[in-house]
């Protein structure tokens, strides 16, 4: 029991949660790229596009389009963004910065077809929050990277 009490007290010793959150809150671009990948989040999970004809109506979500793996990609952005490695700051922003691109060009390539040419095809809410977000979170590593490299 004592060797369990030890073990986690080094685990709380080893990762900060008010630190981490203090980090986010001073730093503007990485504040960028957390809520951007919230949102982003958010929009995978509402409609991306909606059909409404004479004999159905239905709609889709981000998932049902590439949602898991630009769930993976949002994840490993925001792990690259923060400053947990300080030794690798440099190589894990250019991570992130890749991982950021990518999740905005599966975005942009799932863009909803609407002219299928029978009743009404809309693009929804969650299609547009994602992509506005995808692209903010992009904005956000873009603007770490600069900061990065002109040290």
């Amino acid at each position: 029991m004592a060797d369990n009490k030890t073990a986690n007290e080094g685990a709380k010793s080893s990762f900060d949660v008010n630190k981490l959150v203090g980090q986010v809150k001073s730093d503007k671009f990485l504040m960028a790229v957390v809520v951007g990948a919230a949102a982003l989040l958010v929009g995978l999970f509402l409609p991306w596009v909606s059909v409404d004809t004479e004999l159905f109506k239905s709609s889709a979500n981000g998932f049902d389009a590439d949602g898991g793996i630009i769930l993976v990609l949002l994840a490993a952005t925001v792990a690259g963004s923060l400053n947990l490695v300080e030794k690798q700051r440099r190589n894990l922003l250019l991570g992130a910065g890749a991982t950021s691109v990518l999740a905005l060009i599966i975005v942009l390539t799932d863009w909803p077809d609407t002219s299928l040419g029978f009743g009404v095809v809309n693009t929804g809410l969650g299609f547009y929050l994602s992509l506005i977000a995808a692209g903010v979170m992009t904005a956000g590593v873009a603007m770490m990277l600069k900061r990065e490299f002109k040290k």
